[in-house]
């Protein structure tokens, strides 16, 4: 039988994972000692968008995160927007035949 944790156990225990990674321990073992499979913690860290991996929060954002002068968002899409983003900015998403020279 299936063991359902709540999101709140879930929180903690991608919280203790974070601790073991960060002193050196590598995922199959961090696993092993919170009683969860491989797969059950990268299903919980995908769907966790609020909880990025502690190696991630060190480092800082992958990419400049665009600036722009009113409050409403930027004022056109860039290269690495998300499709969130463009719908921010009111650029339509572009096919794969756009994107060719």
């Amino acid at each position: 039988m299936k063991k359902r944790q709540r999101p709140e156990q879930i929180v903690g225990k991608l919280r203790q994972a974070d601790v073991g990674l960060g002193k050196g321990l590598k995922v199959p073992q961090v696993c092993k000692q919170l009683g969860i499979s491989e797969q059950t913690y990268y299903r919980w860290r995908h769907k966790s968008v609020s909880h990025p991996p502690l190696a991630e929060v060190a480092a800082g954002p992958s990419r400049p995160t665009p600036r722009s002068s009113n409050a409403s968002g930027p004022s056109r899409a860039e290269p690495g927007m998300t499709v969130s983003e463009r719908a921010e900015c009111g650029t339509p998403r572009r096919s794969k035949n756009q994107d060719a020279p």
